[in-house]
């Protein structure tokens, strides 16, 4: 089972967004800046922390072996066993066997 697009949505949008609403807020109160400063820097700031948190929890997730995506592995050929090319194969190139319909 994958996600679910909520839990998809949570992890792209709103942790990095949050993220970032708290940065502006610091940033502009120490800083001074204008609505329309928070609001220009807020895109460029909104892609480092999105990028950051994606590329750090697929760190996280390849340091400890843990999956984020399902693998589906290719079908396997019932007479040698090799995996087949795609999933909707009706011959093996490995030995040739072939169950096309008749």
């Amino acid at each position: 089972m994958g996600y679910s697009h909520l839990s998809t949505f949570i992890y792209i949008a709103v942790i990095p967004g949050a993220i970032t609403g708290l940065a502006l807020g610091y940033i502009g109160d120490r800083f001074e800046l204008t609505s329309l400063q928070r609001l220009i820097a807020a895109v460029p700031l909104w892609l480092a922390i999105l990028s950051g948190w994606v590329f750090g929890m697929a760190g996280l997730a390849y340091l400890f072996g843990v999956a984020l995506a399902l693998i589906y592995p290719m079908p396997r050929c019932a007479c040698c066993g090799q995996p087949l090319l795609c999933r909707h194969a009706e011959q093996c190139f490995h030995c040739g066997a072939d169950w096309h319909k008749t």
